[in-house]
């Protein structure tokens, strides 16, 4: 037995320009836009994946009551790790005379460069904290002192040498016994 052979001649009739350069064009148009976007969402893409760390008030819960260590601050990462190179804690005291001058006395002050990583972890499970040696005991008995709080946190990203800050004042409420913020910024 032969083969049958069978030609099917009905094909639409296409200009080869259409054939040939169609998908070419839609392949260009979509290279742009894709550009386009990378473009307009590099910012975002890089503000997403960049490492967040900021300091916060330590406490702990005993015989169910919040009690706040007053010279302990608590660092978080979020977002992806980060290398801490550099912090700084100050405290404070600041007095005001009858006429309303303000004077300030630092109590503490300690600058630490270390080369320190921190994860994105459960704050829960994984507690990066820095108390300071310093007792502040004296000036929170005085109620005519008002103590307040500073730090800075420089850090970097792992995977490149951006770097980032954190810079964080609290003022110490004596009726809440815990730290207030005054001022949380950083870039």
């Amino acid at each position: 037995m032969e083969p049958v052979k069978v030609i099917v001649e009905n094909w639409p009739k296409v200009a080869p320009f259409l054939l040939e350069w169609a998908p070419i064009f839609v392949a260009v148009a979509a290279v742009v836009v894709a550009m386009c976007s990378m473009y307009v969402t590099k910012k975002d893409v890089i503000a997403s994946h960049r490492p967040y760390v900021c300091a916060q008030t330590f406490a702990y819960l005993e015989n169910n009551k919040i009690i706040t260590d007053i010279n302990t601050l608590m660092k978080l990462c979020i977002n992806t790790p980060a290398e801490i190179v550099k912090e700084e804690y100050t405290y404070i005291a600041v007095k005001k005379d009858a006429s309303g001058q303000e004077t300030s006395e630092i109590l503490k002050t300690e600058t630490l460069e270390s080369k320190q990583l921190i994860y994105p972890l459960d704050p829960k499970t994984n507690q990066v904290t820095y108390t300071i040696d310093c007792d502040l005991k004296p000036a929170i008995g005085n109620l005519e002192v008002q103590l307040l709080r500073k730090a800075r946190i420089d850090y970097k990203e792992i995977s490149s040498n951006r770097k980032y800050f954190f810079e964080g004042e609290w003022e110490y409420d004596r009726q809440g016994r815990t730290w207030k913020p005054i001022t949380l910024i950083g870039n």
